[in-house]
């Protein structure tokens, strides 16, 4: 009701001011009056018929509207703190990642030396194993080359016996031991 009796009183006010200034007088008698008196009733009864038909619809909306805006802030507010919350677990996972990048580091660093000196002291023992082999191996080479050196200097004093021998004995006695040995072995 308010905004109809604002607009009557904007209305009649108009009129009272083009009436003070002269301007009524029309040659069909009503004139810019009626037209501005018509739009006057069109318009109150306009904004009766929208303060009728849309008051509660209207008010229905923006209560609505109101509880909508403050359900989605408190959304929006709740979103924000869990988004905070799951921005601190992330640079804490962050942190914890650093710190377990480091502690695998390392773990990896101990199995690489681990393995390291297992291999270096597999090596040494391959060592030792080749070096008491070879050890092993020029005791017999030296071995049967002593006995193959006995060999050869026992075959090489028989025939220097041998020799020494065809030079001292005569021939008369090379007949006389062939034929005693002739006799023994007759005798047998």
């Amino acid at each position: 009701m308010r905004v109809l009796a604002t607009a009557l009183g904007f209305l009649l006010s108009a009129a009272s001011v083009a009436t003070a200034s002269g301007e009524g007088a029309h040659e069909g008698g009503w004139g810019p009056w009626f037209t501005l008196f018509c739009s006057v009733v069109n318009f109150a009864i306009f904004v009766l018929l929208m303060r009728r038909f849309s008051r509660s619809p209207l008010r229905e909306y923006l209560v609505s509207r109101r509880k909508r805006i403050v359900e989605e802030m408190a959304a929006a507010s709740k979103a924000r703190a869990d988004a905070e919350k799951l921005k601190a677990e992330y640079e804490e996972k962050l942190a914890a990642l650093e710190e377990t990048k480091s502690e695998l580091t390392r773990e990896i660093e101990s199995i690489a030396q681990a393995d390291h000196d297992r291999l270096i002291e597999e090596a040494r023992k391959a060592g030792e194993r080749l070096q008491a082999d070879a050890e092993r191996r020029a005791r017999s080479e030296l071995e049967s080359a002593r006995r193959e050196l006995r060999a050869e200097a026992a075959r090489l004093a028989a025939e220097l016996a041998r020799a020494q021998l065809a030079e001292r004995i005569e021939e008369r006695h090379q007949r006389r031991l062939i034929r005693e040995f002739l006799e023994r072995v007759r005798a047998s």
